[in-house]
């Protein structure tokens, strides 16, 4: 029998673990919150521990992960993050998860998660199949475009090269000549040799040097952590596009990388803070 702890109070993320995790192996353990988590994983071992990182009480997730390090350190843990929060997810493999899931969760992801975690050891029922729906996929939140309407974001997703990673597939462009906007999925991206973050559906990745004249590559890499699509778009084909839609369209698109490049900085500030924090820099 495997044994899971699952340190969530989202009704959602319990029911598909439940949904993921059956077939008759695998005995499910429920924590609400950080306190129930670590006494519950002292009384007992664990051979997979999955952690919400929106956990209430007075007992972060954070330090939730790290606890369970010096706890049961042998128990592998899968963090579960807000889609928006790619800096969540960056800090939570840094506390000690190794694999990230990002909301909305179902069984299929942590399925994927949970087989790559416990190294194929186990059999996983597969999730109950449902009928297909016929309507068309609802477009992801994309702060890039946030002001366009959805004929405009269809237009120029069409225009763009449409690019499909399997698990740990790797996308490299450069980011001086065009910007990755993700569709679906999660990456880890790379900026050189230096670690860039983690990205999820509707996060963009490039837009920094659109503007700028320089005949430097700047080569980024993505990491696919799951089944990703992605569109890359050309800067070639954003001035064309913009030269026959007019200048309108163009500054809305300015002021979007303004705002996404500003809410990057803010996040940075209060990752660093929240190091400052822990502990983890002084």
């Amino acid at each position: 029998m495997v044994d899971v702890l699952v340190i969530d109070f989202d009704p959602e993320v319990r029911e598909q673990a439940s949904i993921a995790l059956n077939g008759g192996v695998f005995a499910l353990t429920f924590a609400s919150d950080g306190v129930e988590a670590i006494k519950t994983a002292r009384a007992k071992t664990f051979d997979l521990i999955l952690v919400d990182m929106l956990l209430p009480g007075v007992v972060s997730s954070f330090d939730v992960i790290q606890r369970l390090r010096t706890v049961t350190p042998q128990s592998p843990v899968l963090a579960i993050c807000d889609g928006s929060g790619g800096h969540v997810a960056e800090a939570a493999l840094r506390a000690g998860a190794e694999e990230v899931v990002f909301k909305p969760v179902d069984s299929s992801k942590i399925d994927a998660a949970a087989k790559k975690l416990l190294h194929g050891k186990y059999t996983f029922a597969q999730p109950v199949p449902t009928t297909p729906e016929r309507s068309t996929p609802r477009l992801p939140e994309i702060p890039l475009l946030g002001n366009f309407s959805v004929t405009e974001i269809e237009q120029l997703l069409g225009l763009a090269d449409r690019v499909t990673l399997k698990a740990r597939e790797k996308y490299q462009f450069d980011g001086q000549q065009g910007v990755v906007i993700l569709y679906s999925g999660a990456v880890k991206a790379w900026l050189g040799a230096c670690f860039a973050g983690l990205l999820s559906a509707g996060h963009s990745i490039g837009e920094a040097s659109l503007f700028l004249k320089s005949e430097q590559p700047l080569m980024i890499s993505l990491t696919a952590m799951e089944e990703t699509v992605c569109y890359h778009l050309r800067k070639t084909v954003l001035k064309e596009y913009f030269q026959t839609t007019g200048k309108n369209l163009l500054l809305r698109f300015s002021v979007n990388v303004i705002t996404c490049l500003s809410q990057k900085l803010a996040d940075s500030y209060l990752e660093l803070a929240r190091k400052r924090a822990d502990g983890i820099l002084k």
